[in-house]
């Protein structure tokens, strides 16, 4: 499993926005599963293909400056 999570993007930009990975598994319902947890959390989440054989899940990456403002 090291290798195959290594495979895997470390990070996606789109629109501007960065997304982290945070979780992998090998099944789509516990990708999901993972997915609402992280949206009950707050953050936006995004369910990609990572293998054939696994799915990563990628949660926006806020970032907050020195005067805890989240960009």
């Amino acid at each position: 499993m090291e290798k195959t999570i290594s495979e895997a993007k470390m990070a996606l930009t789109i629109k501007g926005k960065t997304y982290k990975l945070v979780s992998y598994a090998d099944s789509r319902p516990r990708v999901k599963q993972f997915a609402r947890a992280y949206r009950k959390a707050g953050y936006r989440t995004i369910i990609r293909k990572a293998t054939p054989s696994g799915f990563a899940l990628y949660a926006e990456w806020l970032f907050v400056n020195q005067n805890n403002e989240i960009r």
